[in-house]
């Protein structure tokens, strides 16, 4: 019951840690490999879920701080295979009557060493599958994961507790370490279905070749963000200096100017890179004509861009609020002529909303910025990259 609390704590907790990983996850992948695998990140993920429970095994669970201080026990146990005596000497077992052996099996003193060994099991199995680790080099992490186990406890806790409430057994350090070598010659048998760590990259990088709507996104979150932080400090240095009065109008200007300075201004004297795309590994050229972005292309690009999906939507959404406001409050006097635009936009963006959308799947068709710019991006990642 113990166990079973235990992982449903990981699994109560792994939501969390999952998303606090997903940025950083996703960043390293577009740069290492181009593209995200959808087995690859249920291994690297399924590899997060066990530390956090093979952790959560050696702490949990918490006792009162009460509790420990009134503890007498030891705190270490430093003989070898002493968990092999108290096999012995504490369960039914009986060498010559086989009749003992299941009562044994069953016994905690067993236990304690057959989940000793089990709990790193997987390790063995992820450090040799993925990570591609050497019998040696798998005996080594184990010791090392192994004795973070065992210094955790042995340190309350980071000093959390006023003593270890857990003991520090040289047998836990030889069982687990057991444990890692035992997965790593499982290895096969877990993994016989799944492609090989290598098979993995070639795919990623084959698929990362053409660059994905969501490795965009990120690098144009990337870059909105820092152009969002620059404005905001701009902004504010010229406000404190007095230079601006109000906040709404020369903020839009300083926003303006931010974007131009780094979708076009950066992009032209770095030959197709901002910051964000520096980072994903990814660059703009014009792929009709294979050359760098023009300054000329670049304003097209963007100025149809933000037409498309800032200007249009702004202006479309303040004339549905119009027609909206006049119609629930039984104005009269509605002007046509914002009707009309407003119908007029809200076509054309559903239009171009649905090309870029088919654009995903169908290379032929390109939304407007694309079409009239010429400047698409492309992947910059290498196969001496992998």
């Amino acid at each position: 019951m113990i166990y079973i609390n235990t992982i449903k704590t990981a699994v109560y907790l792994f939501p969390f840690i999952a998303l606090l990983l997903t940025a950083p996850y996703m960043l390293y992948e577009y740069r290492k490999y181009g593209a995200i695998l959808i087995l690859r990140t249920m291994i690297v993920y399924s590899f997060i879920f066990y530390l956090m429970t093979a952790y959560f095994m050696t702490i949990l669970p918490l006792p009162s701080l009460e509790s420990v201080s009134e503890l007498t026990t030891p705190v270490m146990e430093l003989r070898p295979f002493h968990a092999i005596e108290l096999i012995f000497t504490d369960s039914p077992l009986v060498i010559s009557d086989p009749g003992t052996y299941l009562a044994t099996l069953t016994s905690n003193s067993f236990l304690q060493v057959f989940f000793n060994i089990l709990l790193v099991v997987p390790f063995g199995v992820y450090l040799r599958y993925y990570y591609k680790r050497s019998l040696f080099e798998t005996f080594i992490f184990s010791f090392l994961l192994s004795l973070s186990f065992e210094l955790i406890q042995f340190s309350a806790l980071f000093g959390i507790y006023p003593r270890p409430y857990r003991l520090f057994e040289i047998d836990d350090l030889i069982f687990n370490t057991l444990g890692g070598i035992i997965g790593y010659g499982l290895t096969p048998l877990f993994t016989f279905f799944l492609p090989s760590r290598n098979e993995l990259d070639d795919i990623a990088y084959q698929k990362g070749q053409t660059v994905s709507i969501i490795r965009r996104l990120m690098a144009f979150g990337i870059d909105m963000m820092l152009a969002v932080i620059l404005t905001y400090i701009i902004g504010n240095i010229l406000g404190h200096a007095g230079l601006i009065k109000s906040r709404f109008i020369p903020g839009l200007i300083i926003g303006l100017s931010v974007c131009f300075g780094n979708f076009i201004l950066l992009n032209y004297l770095t030959k197709g890179y901002t910051f964000g795309k520096a980072l994903l590994k990814i660059r703009l050229a014009n792929t009709k004509d294979d050359h760098a972005p023009y300054f000329s292309e670049l304003l097209i690009r963007y100025f149809l861009f933000g037409l498309i999906y800032i200007i249009i939507p702004g202006i479309m959404l303040y004339g549905l609020y119009y027609i909206a406001y006049m119609f629930i409050n039984d104005k009269d006097g509605v002007k046509l002529y914002i009707v009309a635009i407003t119908i007029v936009l809200a076509i054309y963006y559903l239009y171009q909303l649905m090309v870029t959308f088919v654009s995903l799947f169908i290379k032929e068709i390109k939304p407007a910025y694309i079409k009239y710019s010429h400047l698409e991006n492309i992947s910059m990642v290498k196969k001496k990259d992998l």
